[in-house]
């Protein structure tokens, strides 16, 4: 299902934010829910690759999926790598009364949680 837009501008700086770096205000904020700033940064350290903001036309291809009869919304973002555009790895979020945060998902090789890799 297509990504209501008022999510989108939230969806784009979550986005943004992982590939930045800015892992710190990710957990300071709660957006990266019960993971901690060393943990996303061991994880995006481990993948090898540079994250990279995605193009805005990806945003429209954005997975969404209502849950709880749309009170909630769980959304697959792909991200986006320096070295290979679009990479293997999604970044599942959800959306609960407007606040955007990380879903418990896990990393392939690592598992850590929030960050996983898309099976081909």
């Amino acid at each position: 299902m297509k990504t209501p837009v008022q999510l989108l501008p939230a969806l784009r700086q979550l986005v943004h934010d992982l590939a930045v770096g800015m892992f710190s205000e990710l957990e300071r904020d709660g957006r990266a829910g019960r993971v901690t700033a060393e943990e996303l940064k061991r994880v995006v350290r481990d993948y090898g690759r540079t994250l990279v903001d995605p193009p805005e036309e990806s945003f429209a291809k954005v997975e969404a999926y209502e849950v709880d009869e749309g009170a909630e919304w769980a959304i697959d973002i792909d991200l986006w790598t320096q070295e290979e555009g679009r990479s293997d790895l999604t970044l599942s979020v959800k959306e609960s009364w407007g606040h955007v945060f990380f879903l418990h998902d896990s990393f392939a090789l690592s598992t850590i949680r929030r960050i996983r890799c898309r099976k081909p």
